[in-house]
């Protein structure tokens, strides 16, 4: 019977293993999700319906984008790395992954706006009317921001560099946050790479 000691593990390096699988894994099965979520958000207004919506639609992205970060880290780091992977492996895991998953998202927007609803804009905007009011607007000044608004939407066209280029971005900016908040807990050096 032999035992497996903690300075017997072989180290990896990882500059010799691709993050690229992890993160389309990863990132497709959550784009997915991202895609399920959206439709159901733009088929039913939730996000939009009250405030207390809106701080649970909130809510459900970060455990849905913090979820994701979780997964890809601890599969590439138990899977691929050997148990071990630094700070740096686990902030471009992350933000990779949440990328490639949040343009899932901006083509899925631009479809739907485009293709499938072309008036969803509109109708969230006709359910904000209580955030005005939280704002302490009259209601002239109310209708008057929101036909400014549809008009304004009338004009411009849903493109899909747009769409996927905002989602780019706030994919990065959310990646880096959840990736440097999740990374720190679940980064693990190798002893023998110090």
């Amino acid at each position: 019977m032999s035992e497996v000691l903690d300075n017997d593990i072989a180290y990896v390096d990882e500059r010799s293993v691709s993050m690229l699988p992890a993160v389309l894994r990863y990132g497709l099965m959550g784009g997915m999700a991202i895609v399920i979520y959206k439709y159901i958000n733009y088929t039913t207004l939730f996000a939009t319906a009250s405030l207390g919506n809106v701080v649970i639609a909130f809510l459900m992205n970060l455990a849905l984008f913090g979820g994701l970060v979780y997964l890809v880290i601890k599969h590439h780091r138990d899977n691929e790395l050997g148990g071990f992977i630094t700070m740096g492996r686990c902030l471009g895991l992350g933000i990779l992954t949440i990328v490639f998953a949040s343009i899932m998202g901006g083509i899925f927007d631009y479809i739907y706006m485009s293709f499938v609803d072309a008036e969803i804009l509109q109708k969230l905007n006709a359910q904000l009317t209580w955030v005005y009011e939280m704002m302490g607007m009259d209601e002239d000044q109310i209708e008057d921001t929101i036909e400014l608004v549809e008009d304004t939407q009338g004009e411009i066209k849903p493109s899909l560099l747009m769409s996927v280029g905002g989602a780019a971005m706030g994919g990065v900016f959310t990646g880096l946050i959840l990736s440097a908040i999740i990374g720190a807990f679940m980064r693990k050096n190798h002893p023998e790479a110090v």
